[in-house]
């Protein structure tokens, strides 16, 4: 995997460079996102774009769920490079899930959406993501999850300048 690794950090440096080898790094994903895709989001932390764009665009294109499933827990918690990817990989991610887990990835979503600038996207899924928790009572057990999701949802409320709203 040191040979995958080097060869993307090269091809991501190429791209930088001249924008349309991006195409190359396209290639080299296509179709490998289960095998490739956590070297490519460990380049895309260490180098950010274009790899990160890339990364984004090819999980969404392949729509693979299973590829970014195993990528949601390895993102940064707060990351500037990687906001498009992060919001790709999480939404991906929250649509496999089941159970409680769906309702941590769609809070996830949330708060990436935001850090991206999506307020109103943001302000949905927080609003889908506290009603479906509120709804699951299994999941509305957990008093941690249900306080992020309140949490998250007044945060949210905040972002849009629904400020009443938000102290509610």
């Amino acid at each position: 995997m040191d040979e995958a690794r080097h060869a993307l950090t090269v091809l991501t440096r190429l791209a930088g460079r001249r924008p349309q080898e991006a195409l190359r790094l396209e290639q080299a994903l296509s179709g490998r996102l289960e095998r490739l895709g956590r070297i490519a989001l460990e380049v895309a932390i260490e180098s950010s774009d274009p790899m990160g764009r890339v990364l984004e665009r090819m999980l969404r294109q392949e729509d693979n769920l299973v590829a970014a499933t195993a990528l949601v827990g390895h993102l940064p918690r707060d990351t500037t490079a990687l906001r498009e990817a992060a919001v790709a990989i999480t939404e991906l991610a929250q649509r496999a899930a089941t159970g409680p887990q769906r309702h941590v990835l769609a809070l996830e979503l949330s708060e990436r959406l935001s850090a991206a600038g999506e307020r109103d996207r943001c302000l949905e899924v927080a609003a889908q993501g506290c009603a479906a928790l509120l709804a699951d009572p299994q999941a509305n057990q957990d008093l941690r999850l249900t306080a992020r999701a309140h949490n998250v949802y007044a945060a949210a409320l905040r972002d849009v300048g629904r400020y009443d709203q938000a102290l509610e």
